[in-house]
Protein backbone atom coordinates (compact mmCIF):
# COMPACT_ATOMS: atom_id res chain seq x y z
CA UNK A 1 0.00 0.00 0.00
CA UNK A 2 1.16 3.64 -1.16
CA UNK A 3 2.13 6.16 1.19
CA UNK A 4 -0.73 8.84 0.99
CA UNK A 5 0.46 12.61 0.89
CA UNK A 6 -0.41 15.00 3.78
CA UNK A 7 -1.04 17.34 1.07
CA UNK A 8 -4.51 18.11 -0.71
CA UNK A 9 -4.02 19.30 -4.24
CA UNK A 10 -5.58 22.52 -5.10
CA UNK A 11 -7.19 21.63 -7.98
CA UNK A 12 -9.28 19.23 -5.54
CA UNK A 13 -10.25 21.73 -2.84
CA UNK A 14 -13.71 22.01 -2.67
CA UNK A 15 -14.97 25.98 -2.79
CA UNK A 16 -18.22 26.91 -2.46
CA UNK A 17 -19.84 28.94 -5.22
CA UNK A 18 -22.53 30.59 -3.45
CA UNK A 19 -22.36 34.55 -3.86
CA UNK A 20 -22.24 36.34 -0.30
CA UNK A 21 -23.77 39.35 -0.62
CA UNK A 22 -23.01 42.08 1.90
CA UNK A 23 -25.21 45.16 2.60
CA UNK A 24 -24.81 48.44 4.80
CA UNK A 25 -24.33 48.14 8.59
CA UNK A 26 -21.93 51.30 8.96
CA UNK A 27 -18.69 49.72 9.47
CA UNK A 28 -15.86 47.52 7.49
CA UNK A 29 -17.17 43.87 7.00
CA UNK A 30 -14.74 40.93 6.98
CA UNK A 31 -14.46 38.52 4.07
CA UNK A 32 -11.85 35.35 4.29
CA UNK A 33 -11.19 34.05 1.03
CA UNK A 34 -11.88 30.35 0.71
CA UNK A 35 -8.79 28.03 0.59
CA UNK A 36 -7.58 27.04 -2.64
CA UNK A 37 -9.29 29.96 -4.78
CA UNK A 38 -7.37 32.12 -6.24
CA UNK A 39 -10.01 34.37 -7.89
CA UNK A 40 -13.57 35.91 -7.18
CA UNK A 41 -16.28 37.73 -9.01
CA UNK A 42 -17.66 40.86 -7.67
CA UNK A 43 -19.97 43.45 -7.92
CA UNK A 44 -19.56 46.62 -6.24
CA UNK A 45 -22.34 49.23 -6.07
CA UNK A 46 -22.38 52.65 -4.21
CA UNK A 47 -25.44 54.55 -3.14
CA UNK A 48 -27.06 57.36 -4.37
CA UNK A 49 -27.07 60.88 -2.85
CA UNK A 50 -29.44 62.83 -0.31
CA UNK A 51 -32.83 63.53 -1.87
CA UNK A 52 -33.13 63.52 -5.70
CA UNK A 53 -29.43 62.30 -7.36
CA UNK A 54 -28.45 60.34 -10.33
CA UNK A 55 -27.95 56.93 -8.79
CA UNK A 56 -24.52 55.31 -7.50
CA UNK A 57 -22.17 53.63 -9.69
CA UNK A 58 -21.57 50.08 -10.04
CA UNK A 59 -18.38 47.78 -10.89
CA UNK A 60 -18.33 44.09 -12.28
CA UNK A 61 -14.64 42.31 -12.40
CA UNK A 62 -12.86 39.15 -11.64
CA UNK A 63 -10.56 40.17 -8.75
CA UNK A 64 -7.43 38.01 -8.02
CA UNK A 65 -6.70 37.09 -4.40
CA UNK A 66 -4.58 34.86 -2.21
CA UNK A 67 -6.31 31.84 0.06
CA UNK A 68 -7.28 32.60 3.07
CA UNK A 69 -6.31 36.45 2.52
CA UNK A 70 -8.12 38.70 4.74
CA UNK A 71 -10.64 41.43 2.70
CA UNK A 72 -12.47 44.40 4.14
CA UNK A 73 -16.08 45.01 2.61
CA UNK A 74 -17.57 48.52 3.03
CA UNK A 75 -21.13 48.78 1.58
CA UNK A 76 -22.51 52.44 1.78
CA UNK A 77 -25.67 53.86 2.42
CA UNK A 78 -27.78 57.06 1.43
CA UNK A 79 -26.58 60.07 3.05
CA UNK A 80 -29.27 61.71 5.64
CA UNK A 81 -27.80 65.01 5.77
CA UNK A 82 -27.72 67.15 2.40
CA UNK A 83 -24.32 69.28 2.55
CA UNK A 84 -22.41 67.24 4.92
CA UNK A 85 -20.67 64.11 3.01
CA UNK A 86 -20.56 60.85 4.11
CA UNK A 87 -18.73 58.07 2.50
CA UNK A 88 -21.31 56.54 0.65
CA UNK A 89 -18.87 54.69 -1.64
CA UNK A 90 -18.90 50.41 -1.24
CA UNK A 91 -15.35 48.98 -2.00
CA UNK A 92 -13.52 46.15 -1.34
CA UNK A 93 -9.59 46.71 1.09
CA UNK A 94 -6.92 44.93 2.35
CA UNK A 95 -6.85 46.78 5.61
CA UNK A 96 -8.95 47.95 8.64
CA UNK A 97 -8.11 50.95 9.70
CA UNK A 98 -11.50 52.93 9.66
CA UNK A 99 -13.40 53.46 6.66
CA UNK A 100 -11.96 57.42 6.03
CA UNK A 101 -8.69 56.75 7.43
CA UNK A 102 -5.95 57.63 5.03
CA UNK A 103 -4.33 54.53 4.86
CA UNK A 104 -7.25 52.27 4.47
CA UNK A 105 -8.34 54.69 1.82
CA UNK A 106 -5.03 54.37 -0.65
CA UNK A 107 -5.73 50.09 0.30
CA UNK A 108 -8.80 49.97 -1.57
CA UNK A 109 -9.00 47.44 -4.21
CA UNK A 110 -12.22 47.54 -6.02
CA UNK A 111 -14.34 51.26 -5.23
CA UNK A 112 -17.48 52.01 -6.79
CA UNK A 113 -18.45 55.47 -6.83
CA UNK A 114 -21.46 57.18 -5.30
CA UNK A 115 -23.91 59.63 -6.15
CA UNK A 116 -23.68 63.51 -5.33
CA UNK A 117 -26.76 64.66 -3.19
CA UNK A 118 -29.29 67.63 -3.87
CA UNK A 119 -29.00 71.25 -3.79
CA UNK A 120 -31.85 72.94 -2.66
CA UNK A 121 -33.18 76.56 -2.81
CA UNK A 122 -36.11 77.74 -4.43
CA UNK A 123 -36.54 74.82 -5.83
CA UNK A 124 -34.40 71.50 -5.84
CA UNK A 125 -31.78 70.71 -7.98
CA UNK A 126 -30.57 66.78 -8.56
CA UNK A 127 -27.10 65.73 -7.37
CA UNK A 128 -24.90 64.29 -10.03
CA UNK A 129 -24.62 60.21 -11.22
CA UNK A 130 -21.64 58.63 -9.05
CA UNK A 131 -19.47 56.05 -11.20
CA UNK A 132 -16.98 55.27 -13.98
CA UNK A 133 -13.64 56.13 -14.15
CA UNK A 134 -14.97 60.07 -13.87
CA UNK A 135 -18.08 60.76 -12.18
CA UNK A 136 -20.60 63.21 -13.66
CA UNK A 137 -21.23 67.11 -13.14
CA UNK A 138 -24.10 68.23 -11.42
CA UNK A 139 -25.95 70.62 -13.00
CA UNK A 140 -25.74 74.47 -12.20
CA UNK A 141 -28.76 76.46 -10.74
CA UNK A 142 -29.27 79.78 -11.17
CA UNK A 143 -26.25 81.81 -9.83
CA UNK A 144 -24.96 78.62 -8.32
CA UNK A 145 -22.41 76.00 -9.89
CA UNK A 146 -23.21 72.17 -9.92
CA UNK A 147 -19.85 70.14 -8.43
CA UNK A 148 -18.08 68.28 -11.08
CA UNK A 149 -16.98 64.71 -10.80
CA UNK A 150 -14.06 62.90 -9.02
CA UNK A 151 -11.59 61.73 -11.51
CA UNK A 152 -8.59 59.02 -10.93
CA UNK A 153 -6.21 61.13 -9.50
CA UNK A 154 -8.20 64.38 -8.27
CA UNK A 155 -11.06 65.27 -6.12
CA UNK A 156 -13.93 67.11 -8.49
CA UNK A 157 -14.02 70.78 -8.18
CA UNK A 158 -16.38 72.69 -6.25
CA UNK A 159 -19.55 74.90 -7.44
CA UNK A 160 -19.04 78.52 -7.99
CA UNK A 161 -20.72 81.12 -8.68
CA UNK A 162 -22.41 81.43 -12.08
CA UNK A 163 -22.38 85.35 -13.75
CA UNK A 164 -25.79 87.05 -12.70
CA UNK A 165 -26.70 90.70 -11.83
CA UNK A 166 -26.94 91.27 -7.92
CA UNK A 167 -25.71 88.19 -6.83
CA UNK A 168 -23.81 86.85 -3.83
CA UNK A 169 -22.88 82.95 -3.96
CA UNK A 170 -20.26 81.12 -1.31
CA UNK A 171 -18.14 78.38 -3.23
CA UNK A 172 -18.93 74.16 -2.63
CA UNK A 173 -15.47 72.72 -1.30
CA UNK A 174 -13.64 70.42 -3.71
CA UNK A 175 -13.20 66.33 -3.21
CA UNK A 176 -10.52 64.33 -1.84
CA UNK A 177 -9.54 60.85 -2.03
CA UNK A 178 -12.42 58.93 -0.81
CA UNK A 179 -14.67 62.03 0.36
CA UNK A 180 -17.03 64.47 -1.32
CA UNK A 181 -16.41 68.06 -0.67
CA UNK A 182 -19.10 69.59 1.54
CA UNK A 183 -21.71 71.67 -0.53
CA UNK A 184 -21.96 75.19 0.60
CA UNK A 185 -24.14 76.54 3.07
CA UNK A 186 -25.61 79.89 2.14
CA UNK A 187 -29.15 81.45 1.93
CA UNK A 188 -29.54 78.31 -0.18
CA UNK A 189 -27.66 74.46 0.40
CA UNK A 190 -25.79 72.79 -2.28
CA UNK A 191 -25.57 69.21 -1.94
CA UNK A 192 -22.08 67.67 -0.86
CA UNK A 193 -20.41 65.58 -3.70
CA UNK A 194 -20.45 61.56 -3.79
CA UNK A 195 -17.71 59.62 -2.40
CA UNK A 196 -15.65 57.76 -4.60
CA UNK A 197 -12.13 56.44 -5.48
CA UNK A 198 -12.12 60.17 -5.73
CA UNK A 199 -15.26 62.25 -4.27
CA UNK A 200 -17.17 64.61 -6.70
CA UNK A 201 -16.84 68.55 -5.46
CA UNK A 202 -19.80 70.36 -3.28
CA UNK A 203 -22.70 72.26 -4.90
CA UNK A 204 -22.58 76.22 -4.45
CA UNK A 205 -25.21 78.20 -2.94
CA UNK A 206 -26.37 81.25 -2.88
CA UNK A 207 -29.11 84.50 -4.10
CA UNK A 208 -29.95 87.28 -7.03
CA UNK A 209 -32.19 90.13 -5.28
CA UNK A 210 -34.44 89.49 -8.68
CA UNK A 211 -35.04 85.68 -8.75
CA UNK A 212 -34.04 84.49 -5.14
CA UNK A 213 -31.68 81.33 -3.86
CA UNK A 214 -30.59 78.62 -5.83
CA UNK A 215 -28.28 76.08 -4.22
CA UNK A 216 -26.45 73.48 -6.91
CA UNK A 217 -26.23 69.23 -6.50
CA UNK A 218 -22.93 67.93 -5.81
CA UNK A 219 -20.91 65.98 -8.11
CA UNK A 220 -20.37 62.09 -8.46
CA UNK A 221 -17.59 60.09 -7.32
CA UNK A 222 -15.41 58.08 -9.48
CA UNK A 223 -14.81 54.35 -9.59
CA UNK A 224 -11.65 51.95 -9.13
CA UNK A 225 -10.17 49.07 -9.90
CA UNK A 226 -6.61 48.05 -9.18
CA UNK A 227 -4.56 47.60 -12.31
CA UNK A 228 -3.09 44.73 -11.68
CA UNK A 229 -5.32 42.36 -9.95
CA UNK A 230 -8.77 43.28 -11.59
CA UNK A 231 -9.86 41.88 -14.91
CA UNK A 232 -13.13 41.69 -17.14
CA UNK A 233 -14.08 45.22 -15.87
CA UNK A 234 -17.13 46.82 -16.16
CA UNK A 235 -18.36 49.99 -15.69
CA UNK A 236 -21.58 51.72 -15.33
CA UNK A 237 -22.41 55.26 -14.02
CA UNK A 238 -25.45 55.57 -11.98
CA UNK A 239 -26.86 52.50 -11.78
CA UNK A 240 -28.29 52.33 -8.08
CA UNK A 241 -31.09 54.34 -6.83
CA UNK A 242 -30.76 53.15 -3.02
CA UNK A 243 -28.25 51.74 -0.35
CA UNK A 244 -25.09 50.27 -2.33
CA UNK A 245 -24.35 46.41 -1.87
CA UNK A 246 -21.33 44.47 -2.06
CA UNK A 247 -21.39 40.75 -3.81
CA UNK A 248 -18.86 38.44 -3.56
CA UNK A 249 -18.77 34.73 -6.03
CA UNK A 250 -15.45 32.93 -5.05
CA UNK A 251 -14.63 31.21 -8.51
CA UNK A 252 -12.93 27.59 -8.88
CA UNK A 253 -10.63 28.52 -11.71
Amino acid sequence: MGIRSAFTPMSSVNIDPTPIRYDPTGSLQEYVVPAGCSKILVECVAAKGYGTTGGGGRVACELKVKPKQRLFIYAGSVPVSREIPIYNASDIRTSAEGVTDAASLANRLVVAGAAGSQGAGNGNTPGAAGGGLIGADASNAGCSGGGKGGTQSNGGSGGTDIPWTSQNVASGAVGSLGLGGPGAAHSAVGGAGGSGWYGGGGGAAGYTKKAGNYGAGGGGGSSYTHPDLCSKVEHTQGYNNGDGYVIITPLKK
